[in-house]
């Protein structure tokens, strides 16, 4: 398992314990997490970390060579491309903003389209899914032979 950057490199933050940090993920509670760093499982910055009360950055800069799993390539990628800041709003913030929204739509299209309803086809709705979903391939595909 691999983790933030080590607060020992004295980042702006203090930085938080590894448990809590992992307890907030939601990969274990805080009492498990303890144990999986004991057994030596967590690693951070490429070294395995087996003492409690270490401390990581979790809004720290990704290091170079981490890549998400290949279901977020497209959402990571896309947040690599996305200028540091857009009209005084910082841009990692209007990118997730932006899928947030993006996922609420995708919750009320079957409220927004009514012809569904009577058994036809909206063709606005096919166009956004269509565009959503080339959109989503191109850029996993991208994401995947990016360095």
């Amino acid at each position: 398992m691999k983790l933030m950057k080590a607060s020992s490199e004295e980042s702006p933050r203090s930085g938080e314990r590894l448990q809590k940090i992992l307890a907030q993920a939601g990969v274990a509670s805080r009492r498990a997490a303890e144990q999986i760093i004991l057994e030596g499982r967590v690693q951070v910055n490429g070294q395995t970390v087996t003492e409690l009360g270490t401390k990581a950055d979790p809004f720290a800069v990704v290091p170079p060579g981490i890549r998400p799993e290949w279901y977020f390539l497209a959402m990571f990628h896309t947040l690599k491309l996305v200028p540091s800041h857009v009209l005084g709003i910082e841009g990692e913030r209007l990118g997730v903003v932006a899928f947030a929204v993006a996922a609420l739509f995708l919750v009320l299209v079957p409220f927004l389209d009514r012809r569904a309803s009577r058994g036809e086809s909206s063709r606005l709705f096919t166009v956004l899914a269509a565009g959503g979903l080339i959109y989503l391939v191109t850029f996993t595909i991208i994401g995947h032979y990016a360095k």
